[in-house]
C-alpha cells in the first residue's frame, strides 16, 4: 500500500485528495499515523506525500522529520 493511500485509510478519508484540503484527524487517528514506521517506505515518498498533505514546497533529509512534519500539519486540523 502506498503511503498516501495508508494515510488516507487510517484518517478514514474518502479520497487521497482529501489529505490536501481539510481532511481533520482524531487523537487516535493521529497516533496511528505517527506509528506508521519510516522504513515501510523510502524517504522520496515521505517527502512526496509531506508536500501533497501541507501543499508546500517541503523537503527533509531524513524520513522521521517528515513524518512528524505530516503529522504535524494533520495535527493542525484536528478535531477533538
Amino acid at each position: 500500500m502506498e503511503l498516501l493511500e495508508r494515510i488516507k485509510y487510517i484518517t478514514g478519508s474518502d479520497f487521497i485528495s482529501d489529505l490536501a484540503q481539510n481532511c481533520r484527524i482524531t487523537f487516535y487517528q493521529f497516533h496511528k499515523t505517527k506509528e506508521i514506521n519510516i522504513d515501510d517506505y523510502s524517504l522520496k515518498e515521505w517527502n512526496e506525500a509531506a508536500q501533497y498533505i501541507s501543499n508546500e514546497n517541503k523537503k527533509f533529509d531524513n524520513s522521521q522529520d517528515a513524518r512528524d512534519y505530516i503529522c504535524t500539519v494533520l495535527c493542525l486540523r484536528r478535531v477533538v
